[in-house]
């Protein structure tokens, strides 16, 4: 697992400076602390970023800069096929369809770059799903994580083949242009 990914602590308000952390106080703890809310915008201003992305029905997955999964929602497990929580501390390029022809590293480049696009991805019982990669969620340049959504096209592509879609990334191996540095073509 990689360091970014290792050092996030979930749930806790965490104080560096020393050689062991310290927990201030944990999300659970503030959160009993917060009178009810009165509106409805009040309870979403109260709901909690990882409880909300964890309910979400939309596959979302976020990457680390080195190339390491921080977080997969269960609706993206279910997509990838995957028990929960056995996407965290992975590399990336496991589960694109690029084998380990691209670093950890580039395929967080290639996915940053593919909004809009789809990417094919390695599932153990299906072979391969096809989904379409939204705009990165977290908008800095310096932001250390990427958080994108993902829209699972693969039954569509099946019913009206890979030529509706406007482009497809697929390994070089599988397709039908010369290889590019990357290990990723665009199929147009």
């Amino acid at each position: 697992m990689s360091q970014s990914a290792a050092s996030v602590v979930e749930d806790n308000f965490v104080a560096e400076g020393g050689d062991e952390p310290v927990v201030l106080s944990t999300v659970r703890e503030e959160r009993r602390r917060m009178s009810a809310p009165t509106t409805m915008i009040g309870y979403l201003a109260q709901l909690s970023a990882n409880t909300l992305l964890h309910r979400l029905p939309t596959p979302l997955l976020a990457v680390c800069d080195d190339g390491f999964i921080l977080y997969a929602n269960p609706a993206c497990h279910a997509m990838l096929g995957t028990d929960d929580d056995a996407l965290a501390g992975q590399p990336l390029n496991q589960f694109l369809d690029v084998g380990s022809s691209i670093s950890p590293p580039e395929c967080v480049r290639v996915l940053r770059e593919a909004a809009g696009d789809v990417i094919a991805w390695c599932h153990p019982e299906v072979g391969i799903v096809h989904a379409v990669v939204s705009q990165p969620m977290l908008l800095r340049t310096d932001d250390p994580v990427l958080l994108v959504a993902l829209i699972d096209v693969t039954e569509w592509m099946w019913t009206f083949g890979s030529d509706s879609t406007p482009h497809v990334f697929r390994s070089a191996d599988r397709c039908v242009n010369p290889p590019s540095t990357t290990g990723l073509e665009v199929v147009r």
